[in-house]
């Protein structure tokens, strides 16, 4: 589940690449950096040296286990299709276990803001998510567009704070093997969920 076996075509040679990321967004950022280090005259084996290496995730869609859980910190900054993108990776990742979702405001979108955190709850809802956990007055729009698209109200939930949603996620998960995923802008400070979801569950 920490990353995905690769086989790309360079300059018409098969390259083999264990890329150590998560997510098929990341497939993708990883076949445009190829493609780009191939312009630029990089040979083939170093293109794959250098995206098999392990990078310095720093809250950047990185896997930890805590107890049962498996946490998926996406907390370093957030875009509508950053979010969605990360929603569909925990739910692979997750392949039926319960997957929890702990998503804080989105920052810098303008004046289209509401709508599109409500797109992203839309999005919400059509995963097999156990739950949808939002913190804070602008990440509530993303809880009404999920019950808007039919999420039901028991997998819904709004907090004020990024610590409330980590204690209630704690709560909701309780002793089963479940994956949760935090994600927001840098303003949404959804570290803070991390911090008490670090403390594992409770006995």
């Amino acid at each position: 589940v920490e990353g995905y076996a690769l086989r790309l075509e360079v300059a018409g040679e098969p390259l083999d690449v264990d890329l150590p990321l998560v997510g098929a967004h990341n497939v993708h950022n990883a076949a445009c950096a190829a493609a780009i280090a191939l312009s630029l005259g990089v040979d083939g084996e170093t293109i794959a040296a250098g995206l098999s290496q392990t990078p310095d995730l720093g809250h950047r869609s990185s896997i930890e286990t805590v107890g049962p859980w498996q946490l998926l910190d996406d907390c370093y900054n957030a875009s509508p299709k950053a979010m969605e993108a990360a929603l569909d990776t925990l739910v692979q990742l997750a392949a039926g276990q319960p997957a929890y979702a702990l998503l804080g405001r989105m920052l810098e979108l303008g004046d289209a803001e509401g709508e599109l955190h409500q797109q992203v709850g839309a999005h919400a809802a059509g995963l097999p998510l156990a739950g949808l956990i939002t913190a804070g007055p602008y990440a509530a729009e993303i809880a009404r567009g999920a019950r808007d698209a039919g999420l039901e109200d028991t997998r819904v939930h709004q907090v004020e704070t990024p610590e409330e949603a980590g204690a209630l996620a704690a709560e909701l998960a309780g002793q089963a093997a479940a994956w949760m995923l935090l994600k927001g802008s840098r303003g949404a400070h959804m570290e803070r969920a991390l911090a008490v979801l670090q403390k594992g569950p409770k006995s």
